[in-house]
């Protein structure tokens, strides 16, 4: 290969352009391009003008974790890889593994959790299911990125036997375990060196300790020197750019770095290129199994369904009576927003399929959905459900007490419906409408538990939230508390399941 040809191979080639709407791709040098697209809680190819990639909406992985069934997990990812592959996608830039050091960082649902093992074993089996399709699979971010907050400038200083137990330990078992092809360096500084830039992090531990022999890319803009990058043993160079390929070419030229650095880096991109399917001329369908894996969808999020509390109050009898509180009866978050999100051909609403397994206050429930329609517009909805938006927080309290007295008296129980979303770029806040419950959201249950207990009535409250929202302040006024994460697109179709105890959490 020529000096040129080398350089080219190292350096993304930007935008994807094989698969239009796909995070990236390589550069054809001796070998086809390889496509690679966002995770990881199913694939994600933003649409174009011309068509749109429908794929599985599923758990987000701290739903997946929440399961504790490895070969559960296994077969996600397996599907995930599936629907890549009939894409055209050769490597999926997933599963996130970093820890949930702090409750509220933006991007916890992409990652499985605060515990370094469990991280670690849900993350090797997601991979290993990933891979078993024919697809590279891509943990990210190494290491130490667990904030949104400042991520590309942070220096995140910690001592290493921290690193080692906590932060390291989850890339460490999947390294080992599953084998993957390729790792994400993060955006942060690692004690005062950029991530993709860290010698030590990305040969010396990973690699000469860990054994690791598949590519390392960067994160999509990261770090501040390309010829740092290379030396440090960062291979691939992400999206790329002609201008960093310049910077090379004259590196190179000038001694600033060795060609025996550049063709270490192009060999490991050429041996993971090998095993592709653009490699191996593999003719992709452009037609996954989304049915099957809706269902698949539904399994996973039926077993990660945690059951905070619960006082006699469920299961409800299917058929009985409900009144249904809150704008997130349809306003249902299947996921996180960024580079995370999903576009599912279908998503299922609370209230779709409460009105399936019980009977709905519809006096109510109406009221709701016109608050919604008419706060938000059609268009808003149709993009929450099958793109991405962010919801400002409406007011919840929509009824007078008077109101809530009459639906006490003709409903069996009162369904009360809190949700959160964050998402790639900025981290929660430690704030009412947040971390805790807005003052409409108090209000309401507090409304909602003096009406309904005062007629023996019990009161549920449906937790459809991206992470960690304090409870204790409230927990007393509820008979039950369900935890059911950002489920993916089956979302509805579990929350009803659980609560009439056809799922048991």
């Amino acid at each position: 290969m020529t000096l040129e040809e080398k350089v080219s191979l190292v350096v993304g080639w930007g935008p994807a352009r094989r698969v239009p709407g796909a995070a990236g791709e390589t550069r054809p040098v001796k070998v086809p391009s390889m496509v690679t697209s966002d995770g990881p809680s199913g694939l994600r190819i933003e649409p174009t003008k011309e068509r749109k990639w429908y794929a599985t909406a599923f758990p987000v992985p701290t739903m997946l974790a929440s399961t504790w069934n490895l070969e559960l997990v296994e077969r996600v990812g397996r599907a995930i890889g599936e629907e890549a592959r009939e894409y055209g996608v050769d490597i999926f830039l997933a599963p996130g593994i970093n820890i949930h050091r702090h409750p509220l960082c933006g991007r916890n649902f992409e990652y499985f959790s605060e515990d370094p093992l469990l991280s670690g074993v849900v993350a090797a089996a997601y991979v290993k299911g990933v891979q078993s399709a024919g697809v590279g699979a891509t943990p990210k971010h190494f290491a130490a990125n667990e904030q949104e907050t400042n991520r590309v400038i942070i220096d995140t200083v910690v001592s290493e036997r921290a690193l080692r137990e906590i932060y390291l330990k989850p890339f460490e078992i999947v390294v080992k375990e599953a084998k993957p092809w390729a790792i994400m360096s993060a955006y942060n500084k690692l004690n005062g060196k950029y991530c993709s830039q860290n010698e030590w992090l990305l040969t010396k531990v990973l690699r000469e300790e860990w054994g690791f022999n598949g590519i390392v890319m960067t994160d999509w803009g990261a770090g501040d020197n390309p010829v740092e990058q290379i030396k440090a043993g960062n291979d691939l160079i992400m999206p790329g750019s002609d201008e960093i390929v310049t910077k090379l070419l004259e590196a190179v030229k000038k001694g600033a770095l060795s060609e025996s650095e550049l063709d270490r880096s192009a060999l490991r991109i050429l041996r993971v290129a090998q095993l592709s399917l653009s490699y191996r001329g593999y003719r992709y369908s452009n037609q996954p199994n989304l049915e099957a894996h809706a269902q698949l969808a539904y399994e996973a999020a039926a077993e990660g369904v945690v059951l905070l509390k619960n006082e006699g109050a469920l299961p409800l009898k299917e058929g009985s009576r409900v009144a249904v509180f809150g704008t997130g009866q349809i306003e249902t978050l299947k996921g996180g927003m960024g580079s995370g999100h999903t576009h599912p051909k279908r998503v299922v609403t609370i209230l779709e399929s409460l009105r399936e397994r019980l009977k709905v206050e519809e006096e109510l429930s109406s009221a709701y959905e016109k608050y919604v329609l008419e706060k938000r517009g059609r268009e808003f909805l149709e993009k929450l459900y099958y793109e991405e938006a962010y919801p400002e927080p409406l007011p919840q309290d929509i009824v007078s007490e008077e109101q809530v007295a009459k639906f006490a008296e003709r409903n069996d129980a009162a369904i009360i419906v809190i949700t959160r979303i964050s998402g790639e770029g900025w981290d929660r806040r430690l704030e009412k409408g947040d971390f805790y419950l807005s003052n409409s959201e108090r209000k309401l249950i507090e409304m909602v538990s003096r009406q309904f207990r005062a007629k023996g009535k019990p009161v549920v409250v449906v937790l459809n939230i991206c992470g960690p929202i304090e409870v204790v302040s409230w927990r007393d006024l509820v008979d039950a508390i369900l935890l059911v994460w950002l489920p993916g697109q089956e979302a509805g179709r579990v929350v009803a399941d659980a609560l009439v105890g056809r799922i048991n959490p």
